[in-house]
């Protein structure tokens, strides 16, 4: 009887053992709501042939660094050039000119739609913007839209921005110009683009507006 009460104590004792050490007797798991959520990049969800279509042309890191100071180690005046971020790839130069007096003008195409030109000129009066603006660009004052308008890498220096039509009917044009006063000198960047072409490029413009700087 004793040796029969050993051996059932014996067989409780080690079937309480392994139930304690048995994997399913430990604390469950923690909740998986700790892990990071993953989320996809952005674009992954849209459809990126369509995006890329909207977006061209892009602006190539590459092609839009500034010049180089050697660029215009030979400039007589010494005066800053009118500088701009654009995408060297969709360029086609017209002209680049540099007078003895220190002005200049280059003029270019931007994807075979819009027309740039960067100018460094003598410097023209204050309150002479308009005047200014529609003398260079055979129009009338009173055609024009102009304002007071803060550059965001020239906020020390005056500017006017200035909007207006050139042309007609199939040959109509909006042009958005920028004035830029500096002592001794005028900056100005000027752009035309066709009517029909005119949504599709005018971020491009602003674009190009929003990093105009003197180098």
């Amino acid at each position: 009887m004793k040796k029969t009460l050993i051996v059932l104590t014996a067989i409780v004792l080690c079937a309480s053992l392994l139930f304690g050490c048995s994997p399913a007797a430990q604390t469950p798991p923690p909740d998986d709501t700790s892990k990071p959520e993953v989320t996809p990049a952005p674009g992954i969800e849209g459809n990126a042939g369509e995006n890329a279509a909207e977006e061209e042309p892009i602006v190539d890191d590459d092609a839009s660094d500034p010049p180089e100071d050697e660029d215009y180690a030979d400039d007589p005046s010494g005066a800053p050039v009118l500088v701009y971020m654009m995408n060297q790839d969709y360029v086609e130069v017209i002209s680049d000119v540099s007078n003895p007096d220190g002005t200049y003008q280059e003029q270019l195409i931007y994807d075979a739609v819009v027309f740039v030109s960067a100018e460094r000129r003598l410097p023209s009066e204050f309150g002479e913007e308009a005047a200014t603006i529609a003398a260079l660009a055979g129009v009338a004052e009173e055609d024009l839209t102009i304002y007071p308008y803060e550059l965001p890498e020239l906020k020390s220096y005056p500017a006017f921005r200035a909007e207006y039509m050139l042309g007609e009917n199939e040959d109509s044009r909006y042009c958005v110009d920028v004035l830029i006063h500096i002592d001794g000198w005028d900056y100005l960047f000027h752009t035309e683009t066709s009517l029909d072409w005119m949504e599709d490029y005018s971020d491009i413009v602003e674009d190009w507006i929003s990093t105009l700087t003197l180098f």
